[in-house]
């Protein structure tokens, strides 16, 4: 059995989950009992106990680089863009593209109307992304 966020960790900081500390996509801590989720759209990466090789290029670049993820789980977006990066996923429910850190992206795709197209989706939010 595959499960992503261990699998997402892994490929991003090159090494296993005892050293990344993404063990599943949630998990029972052992102190507290309560369960764990692999990322929190507050704290973001606080589980990931290495850096990602987006947190090495920001720091390679002395910051120049600019590292994000797109895709439509946060915990994926999240744990690619690593400490460092910007992680934009979409939240189905709310109809609208999220950006983590710092709330939501600029535009919002209303899903209750009948909107622009998929492809016109992308380009709206490329752009906003290069902006």
């Amino acid at each position: 059995m595959t499960v992503t966020g261990p699998g997402h960790a892994t490929v991003m900081t090159g090494t296993d989950p005892l050293r990344h500390g993404i063990v599943g996509n949630s998990w029972l801590d052992r102190k507290t009992g309560a369960s764990v989720y692999c990322v929190d759209p507050k704290s973001g990466t606080g589980h990931l106990r290495v850096p990602t090789i987006g947190d090495a290029l920001v720091d390679a670049t002395r910051g120049r680089a600019r590292v994000f993820s797109v895709g439509g789980k946060d915990r994926s977006t999240m744990l690619c863009a690593g400490k460092k990066g910007t992680a934009y996923y979409y939240d189905r429910p709310k109809g609208q593209f999220v950006r983590w850190p710092a709330g939501h992206a600029k535009w919002k795709y209303d899903a209750k109307r009948t909107g622009p197209s998929e492809d016109a989706l992308v380009l709206d939010f490329a752009e906003e992304l290069i902006q």
